[in-house]
């Protein structure tokens, strides 16, 4: 375990560590089957990543030194550095676009196409660089390219799976739908969820939890009349 976590941590991938956390803090508060080892996963996890960290000078880089925006806001916090900085710009330019089209967005790969006709409108964030691929969320992202009614449907949709998840209170699903849960962190900064991998392994894990959600479901409904 210890070898796999310092593999992660390694490889320099926040988004990975960051989902890392997420199955982990998920588990630790839903799934009390295994709270107790997952509680020890967090430790070894904790303690692996700052040794490591403090030990390689690229990880130190990769994992403290760019993240000096955020320590700046968070230790010394001050309104201006937070609009200035580049996730904020991005929503900002993001919300100008939404603004303009609410209800049905710009379509795949709309912030990336239509992004530079709407800086202009955004006047708040002095960043220079506010135009990308993608939002860097996941929520400002559907918005953008599918308004709000991909959004209120998006949502709807995974509230009803949460609450059937719980429901469930099967260990092996909630296993599963943790890695949902990481993925859909809505504070977090996120990779594209329509154009990189983080939409694949969304729709991908969705499906496998599907599959054992309704499938078991039957199961036990025959099994029930069964006997």
């Amino acid at each position: 375990m210890i070898a796999l976590i310092s593999a992660i941590i390694i490889t320099g991938d926040r988004v990975v560590v960051l989902f890392i956390f997420g199955i982990i803090f998920f588990n630790l508060i839903f799934n009390f089957y295994v709270r107790k080892y997952f509680f020890g996963i967090f430790i070894i996890f904790g303690l692996v990543a700052i040794i490591l960290v403090n030990s390689i000078d690229k990880l130190s880089d990769r994992y403290v030194n760019k993240f000096d925006p955020i320590k700046k806001i968070i230790t010394n916090y001050s309104f201006e550095e937070t609009i200035n900085s580049p996730w904020i710009s991005h929503y900002l330019v993001s919300w100008e676009m939404i603004k303009e089209k609410p209800f049905f967005g710009f379509g795949h790969k709309g912030f990336r196409i239509y992004c530079n006709q709407y800086v202009h409108k955004e006047t708040i964030s002095k960043y220079k660089h506010k135009c990308t691929t993608h939002p860097h969320n996941t929520y400002f992202e559907i918005l953008v390219e599918t308004g709000l009614l991909g959004l209120v449907t998006f949502v709807f949709f995974n509230i009803i799976i949460f609450i059937k998840v719980l429901k469930r209170k099967d260990e092996n699903i909630f296993y599963i739908y943790s890695i949902i849960f990481a993925i859909l962190n809505p504070l977090r900064t996120s990779g594209s969820f329509f154009t990189t991998w983080n939409g694949g392994i969304f729709w991908m894990i969705l499906g496998v939890l599907l599959y054992f959600l309704f499938n078991n479901e039957k199961y036990e409904k025959k099994y029930s009349d069964f006997n």
